[in-house]
Parts: structure tokens; sequence; C-alpha cells
């Protein structure tokens, strides 16, 4: 008599490959957040390497210049003294603009790569350079406090006259929301071109600045959002954004 099967080995039924299929989804649901969180503090930590790097040298220009910064290359006229050059402009390249940044000596080996976030996306400014024929868009993630730049006041800053230069913020990263040039502009709070702070390492991220923006700081939903920056003696933290609406922390002069 021939033999026959009951069950064919090796096959799934419907039901047991959509329960596989199920397990999958829920696996990767849990894993996803995580791998995303651990590849944004990798992110950080790149972000708060480059700080690092353009803070001192920050240092080194002012070391060689009177213990005063560079410009704080905003969108004006192009300025040979401004920290980053990101415009076309006098002795500039334009295939290769940060090249001649005010502070490209100090850098050692440059790389341009450096003045530029791993977590910023340039096409997510929502601010342009609109002072010149087209708009142009500011390509790097970092700007310098306006209160430390030689142009913002020709008789200072000096670096070796700042009172506790570990807690005043020299260079920012900036949001993509108030990002449109090297100057971070640190007086505008609550204005309609407040300079933000910027959170790309934070999930999930605040994005109603129209609507927090009349909020007093202490009811601000943003406040404890944080971001790299770099101090006046050359190290990075990773601060609330609270810190920089504090007069303390930007302004080069205040005890």
């Amino acid at each position: 008599m021939p033999r026959t099967r009951s069950n064919r080995p090796g096959a799934f039924t419907i039901v047991e490959l959509l329960v596989v299929i199920g397990m999958i989804a829920v696996i990767a649901a849990l894993l996803i957040p995580s791998v995303n969180k651990f590849r944004e503090q990798a992110n950080q930590a790149v972000c708060g390497s480059n700080l690092r790097q353009i803070g001192v040298a920050f240092l080194s220009y002012a070391r060689d210049n009177g213990d005063k910064f560079p410009f704080h290359a905003d969108w004006g006229p192009a300025n040979k003294e401004d920290w980053i050059h990101w415009q076309p402009g006098t002795g500039r390249d334009n295939a290769d603009l940060t090249r001649t940044s005010a502070i490209a000596k100090g850098m050692g080996q440059f790389e341009a790569r450096v003045f530029r976030c791993p977590s910023d996306n340039p096409d997510l400014r929502t601010r342009f350079d609109t002072s010149r024929q087209g708009p142009r868009r500011y390509e790097f993630s970092y700007s310098m406090n306006g209160r430390f730049a030689s142009n913002w006041n020709p008789a200072g800053p000096r670096i070796t006259a700042t009172p506790n230069p570990s807690g005043k913020m020299l260079v920012l990263e900036e949001d993509e929301l108030s990002l449109d040039d090297g100057h971070y502009w640190p007086d505008g709070y609550g204005g309609p071109l407040e300079n933000f702070l910027g959170t790309r390492h934070n999930r999930p991220r605040l994005r109603d600045w129209r609507r927090w923006q009349s909020f007093p700081q202490a009811q601000r939903p943003d406040r404890m959002e944080r971001g790299n920056v770099a101090f006046a003696d050359g190290h990075v933290e990773f601060v609330p954004r609270s810190l920089t609406w504090d007069d303390a922390a930007y302004n080069p002069w205040r005890h």
C-alpha cells in the first residue's frame, strides 16, 4: 500500500506568516527609535567636536589679533575678517569659500565639513539673505555670538578682559528656524527675528515657534531643548535653550 503524508514539512500557513510579519513589525517599532536615538547621540558628539575645533580656532585668531575676535559674518558686505567666508567676495574662491575664512588658519588641517553639523539639512532653512539680487542660503550650521564680534563693537571685547569666559557663549549650533548667516543675534528674544539655539539632537523637536514666542521665558515649551555651544574658554557644552536668553551668558562685559 502506498504511504500517504498527512502534512508537508516546511510549509507555512497564511496565519503563521501573518504572525511572523506582525512580530517583525513589533520588533522594528521597538528598535527603530533606539537606533535613531543612538545615531543622534553620535551626531551630537560630532557636532560638539566641530564646535570645539571652531572655538579653539577663534581663540587662536584672538591671540594673533590683539585679543580681539573676528567679524560675525552677517548678511552685510563680505569682509576679510569674517569668521566664516560663506558668500562671494574679494579674494574668495567661489568653489571653496570657507578655505579663506578668518579662523581657517587656526584650524590646523582645514576641512570645510567642520562647519556643518551632520544632523543639519540646509533644505530646511526658513530665512535667506535678501540684501542683494536673489536670496542666498547659508549652508553651514554654526554662528557667532555677535556681541563678541569686532565689527559689532570695534573697541572690544578682548578675550583677556572677558569676565568668566567659561560661562560666555562664543559660537553656537543655530537652529534652521533662524539660521541665515554666520551671526547669532542674542538680543532678539520674542521678536520676529529671534535667533534660536539649534536643537537638532532632541527628539521630539518643537517647531511651533510662532505660538510660543509670546510666552514668558519660564513658560516657553522649548526652554529645555538642548544644543551645542562653544564657550569663550574653548570648552563645549550641550546646554538648554533657556541659557541663550540669559544676558550673563551672552554679554561679554557682564560679570
